[in-house]
Parts: structure tokens; sequence; C-alpha cells
């Protein structure tokens, strides 16, 4: 069962493209890819420790989770991605793209860590 909603969240993310560059949308979905797996792994936990533990069940709502805070993230991300493409309009689109997804991946990072201080999360990105 685990395999079968690991496959359904690939399935679902794979419809969103973020950047239309595919080196580009691997490294925003990796970032995303791993702040929404550690918050869902910290859901799950929380829920796991006041219902009981049942693996399937316990997966089914980890990929829920997970998969909508990435739809989230990207659906958040691709304004912010527009926004800073445009702001920077070098004469090298490339350039002004690289810079987006790096001021993303460094916004997305610093949104996790605050995130993270004010929950007392303990869990580690990396």
């Amino acid at each position: 069962m685990k395999t079968l909603f690991k496959l359904a969240h690939i399935i679902i993310m794979t419809a969103f493209i973020i950047t239309g560059n595919s080196l580009y949308d691997q490294i925003l979905g990796g970032v995303i890819a791993v702040i929404a797996y550690v918050y869902a792994f910290s859901f799950t936990r929380g829920i796991s420790d006041d219902l009981g533990y049942n693996s399937v069940i316990m997966s089914l709502f980890h990929w829920i989770f997970r998969t909508i805070i990435s739809i989230l993230m990207i659906i958040i991300t691709k304004p912010i991605f527009a926004i800073v493409k445009i702001m920077i309009g070098t004469a090298n689109e490339n350039i002004s793209e690289l810079y987006a997804v790096s001021m993303c991946v460094v916004l997305w990072i610093v949104v996790a860590e605050i995130l993270k201080s004010l929950s007392g999360l303990r869990k580690n990105y990396w």
C-alpha cells in the first residue's frame, strides 16, 4: 500500500510545471519535496501518537498531507518565480531564471526554518 500511495503522489506531482525548465523544476521540486516530507512526517507522528499506530492509515495520512503541502508550495512558488524573474530582468533570460530559482530556494529554506522554530519541530531536513 505504501508503494501505491507513493506512486499516486508521484503521478500527481508530475502534472505540475513550475518554471518550464526541467532542471530548475527538479531543483525546486527537490527542495519542496524535502520540506513537505519533514512536515508530513511530523504531522503523521502526531496523529500516530494520538490515535495509535496503524501502518496503512499512517502511510495514507502521510502521503495525502505531503501531496497537499507540495501542491500548495508549488502554487506559491510559481508567481514568486515569475515576479523575481521579471524584477531581475537581465538581458540573458537564463541568468534571470537562475536567480529566480535561487531566490525561491532560499525563500523556502528560510520559511521552513521559521516554521520549524515556531512549531518546535526537531526533524532535520538533510
